[in-house]
């Protein structure tokens, strides 16, 4: 069976940078397509119970005004956890210093795969973080969403950098940053990042592909 958590947020995880290329600032709540749609009646944090030790999988802690403090004391939890999968933290206000201590907590974690930082008053510290995380060969991160910070163009160009190092990645959001808009982007770099998210995507199919083969019985 599987208990389930109930937190005052809602929805999934955010989307990927791929879609809406036409539309900079797409409405998720105009959009039956974009990933924060999907479920709208899902406000539920997930636990496996499936050996009697109820383990957390999913946090969904979306606009509950955790704020730096809230950054710290998560970025301490992630160090050690070995279950949760899922963390969804948007609109929480965790500003710079809570964003960079939250990751800095995932410098040692090889378990989380989403994490959503959307809206957070995020900016150097936290890209810097992220950049560490991601190019320390370490994390398992799939999908990254920090769309509607204030992440600058030397910032996503650090990003840029770091994304080589990790193959598990497939979505990073980040629409709605000074550096992916106005004057001052740099969409050369904007569409190197979406071609590094496709390789590790595609590599990806082909593993399973692979492996799919490889457990199927012969005929």
């Amino acid at each position: 069976t599987t208990n389930v958590l109930r937190p005052r947020a809602n929805t999934f995880l955010g989307s990927n940078q791929n879609q809406n290329e036409t539309d900079p600032d797409p409405d998720p709540d105009s959009d039956p397509h974009h990933p924060d749609t999907q479920n709208p009646t899902d406000h539920t944090a997930a636990t496996d119970n499936s050996d009697s030790h109820p383990v957390l999988s999913s946090l969904i802690l979306a606009d509950n005004r955790i704020h730096a403090e809230g950054g710290r004391c998560l970025g301490r939890l992630l160090r050690t956890n070995k279950s949760l999968l899922l963390l969804d933290l948007r609109l929480n206000h965790l500003a710079d210093e809570g964003g960079r201590m939250l990751l800095e907590g995932l410098r040692e974690n090889d378990i989380l795969q989403r994490l959503n930082l959307a809206t957070n008053q995020i900016g150097t510290q936290t890209a810097a973080a992220l950049s560490t995380v991601l190019g320390g060969g370490l994390t398992r991160l799939q999908v990254v969403d920090i769309s509607g910070n204030s992440l600058s163009t030397n910032d996503i160009h650090a990003l840029h950098e770091a994304l080589p190092h990790c193959e598990t990645i497939v979505c990073l959001d980040l629409r709605r940053n000074c550096g992916t808009q106005g004057p001052g982007n740099d969409q050369h770099v904007i569409k190197k990042i979406k071609d590094i998210l496709r390789r590790n995507e595609l590599r990806i199919s082909d593993k399973l592909q692979i492996q799919d083969k490889t457990v199927s019985p012969a005929k």
